[in-house]
């Protein structure tokens, strides 16, 4: 079956909408036409196989995120004059998002939008840019929107049990005037009103207290995107998972405290969490451990650890039920972004804010009159990179789009004036890299 281009679809649907006199038949194909049209306005991303989706993220300084108005990232005829390069706007930053991922997945494209002979065309229409953390949002939004459908429902549940049951208390007092045989009857159906009044009961409390778990973006790599340039951590479940570019920064998972903050005598504390995060739990683990194992916060460690293998079955109750940042009874508190966790760190409401030391670090910084410490050491050594989902079988023209982003990314790491560098200066400008971050670039690219 022959493939017809986006622009062919629109302009046919066009010419028969607007042509023709207003016949029975001529309004057959204008019906026909209308329905083509919406059809593809509908699903149009999936008729698209030449289109590149580029997932980015909105809050996550300083490697991916959305400027703010007051900075200005237009900046098409900047130049860095150590390099001589240009370092202008593509078709990502052009978007209003930034950060040093942000700038190497920019100028990979900015490259293959010039045509080379016998590489796969793509054209800057066709590039998509995809805000990850507004897809969480959206995600968690829709779920919280289903918690409270499920609630109500149950409330209504519990409304009619109460009703039942005092009907049957009713019945059972009218029954003790009346025959043994009626009175057994009363007496069955009020323990069945009571039961379902329990079970009832117990459907609300569920669909209170369900947590609505942080979505990991990895989900949705290769169904709302096709490559993810934010700071994520190479690992070896998502090597196995996905294409995986080099690596393109290294560091470490640390933590923060403020500076005047009298760490608690207890893990549980009421009104406040001990340590924050962003995502599920389980993401955040490996990190957690690593601090408990490099000999950090003993006093918490047995509290922290039972938390931990809880959360492996969505339990985070090793506190009594009120305490807690959010009254769940837990000694952990996650949130879907920097923003949120910073936020409840700086407020005093979290003790110990855990994750990527440059973005916590960033985060917190960012906070008026957060005034922090600890995010000097890391305890883990961690590289980040680009992931992408390829899928030849179902979709050959976007994987070998795919395929081309990487081979001009591979390319452009290992040149004398690598990718790298441009990132690093146009992101972090003239700070000092630390020792492990030097000799990580001179191994990719050589002395510059």
């Amino acid at each position: 079956m022959r493939n017809f281009s986006r622009s062919s679809i629109i302009l046919a649907s066009l010419f028969i909408i607007g042509c023709g006199q207003p016949t029975n038949a001529n309004e057959k194909w204008r019906s026909a036409a209308l329905d083509i049209w919406n059809a593809y306005t509908a699903i149009g991303r999936d008729w698209r196989n030449d289109e590149l989706r580029i997932g980015v993220r909105s809050a996550a300084a300083p490697f991916s995120y959305k400027v703010s108005g007051n900075r200005s990232y237009l900046d098409e005829v900047r130049v860095d004059e150590r390099l001589n390069i240009s370092t202008g706007s593509g078709p990502i930053r052009s978007k209003g998002y930034d950060g040093y991922m942000v700038r190497i997945c920019d100028e990979v494209l900015k490259k293959m939008l010039i045509e080379q002979p016998g590489a796969p065309k793509l054209s800057a229409t066709n590039i998509e840019v995809v805000d990850v953390d507004r897809e969480i949002v959206k995600i968690a939004n829709e779920a919280k929107k289903r918690q409270d459908v499920e609630v109500r429902q149950a409330e209504d549940l519990v409304e009619v049990a109460v009703k039942a049951k005092k009907r049957a208390e009713r019945a059972v007092t009218g029954a003790k005037q009346r025959p043994q045989q009626e009175l057994e009857s009363a007496e069955k159906e009020l323990e069945g009103a009571t039961s379902a009044l329990e079970e009832a009961q117990d459907q609300l409390d569920q669909a209170k207290n369900s947590d609505i778990t942080a979505v990991d973006r990895f989900s949705l790599l290769g169904k709302q995107f096709d490559i993810l340039c934010d700071p994520a951590t190479i690992n070896d479940d998502r090597v196995k998972g996905f294409a995986v570019s080099p690596p393109l920064f290294v560091t470490g998972i640390g933590y923060l405290s403020l500076k005047d903050e009298v760490p608690p005598k207890d893990a549980c504390q009421e009104g406040k969490a001990l340590i924050g995060f962003v995502g599920s739990t389980n993401a955040a683990s490996h990190g957690i451990q690593k601090i408990l194992n490099d000999g950090e916060w003993h006093r918490y460690r047995d509290d922290i650890v039972t938390a931990l293998r809880a959360a492996k079955g969505s339990e985070n109750r090793n506190c009594p039920k009120h305490f807690g940042l959010d009254g769940k009874g837990g000694i952990f508190w996650s949130g879907y972004t920097h923003d949120q966790v910073a936020k409840q760190f700086c407020e005093r409401k979290i003790t110990y804010y855990v994750g990527d030391l440059e973005i916590i670090s960033e985060y917190a910084r960012s906070y008026p009159g957060c005034d922090f410490s600890s995010g000097v050491k890391s305890f883990t050594s961690d590289q980040y990179a680009v992931f992408a989902d390829i899928n030849y079988e179902s979709n050959p023209e976007r994987a070998l789009l795919i395929y081309r982003f990487f081979e001009v990314l591979n390319r452009e790491i290992t040149t004398s004036l690598s990718i790298l560098d441009q990132a690093f200066i146009a992101t972090f400008g003239e700070v000092p890299k630390s020792r492990k971050l030097e000799v990580f670039f001179w191994s990719m690219r050589g002395s510059p």
